[in-house]
């Protein structure tokens, strides 16, 4: 699936496009997140893998799709990034841009989901 030219807003992690879980992650979406990546964490990646993440918590799907895997040149303390898009609740706004460094607790896709999901938590909580 091809998502359409967007803006990304670096501040709220925004982006317009279409559906947020890819099955391919083509050139474009990973472009994008590589922008993402470089505006808010001011160095340069190279995509080295997909990886499909499941969570279930309590029985339901709380994540399903892929979390892209980048390299990272010239950052101070990560030497690897996990990005990928999520539905939010703005109709037609493609969803959210999601960025964790690999830095503990982050050491894997499947934590950098987690952690994203439990930060939303807290952020509801407050």
């Amino acid at each position: 699936m091809e998502i359409p030219p967007g803006k990304v807003d670096a501040d709220s992690m925004t982006q317009t496009g279409t559906s947020c879980l890819n099955l391919v992650a083509d050139e474009q979406y990973i472009g994008r997140l590589q922008s993402v990546i470089h505006r808010l964490h001011g160095c340069d990646s190279t995509h080295i893998d997909s990886v499909p993440v499941h969570e279930v918590y309590h029985g339901q799907t709380i994540w399903d799709g892929l979390v892209e895997v980048f390299a990272l040149a010239g950052h101070p303390k990560a030497s690897k990034a996990y990005a990928w898009r999520r539905p939010d609740d703005k109709p037609d706004s493609g969803g959210r841009c999601i960025v964790a460094l690999e830095v503990l607790p982050v050491e894997s896709p499947a934590t950098a989901v987690w952690v994203s999901i439990v930060a939303d938590i807290m952020k509801h909580l407050e």
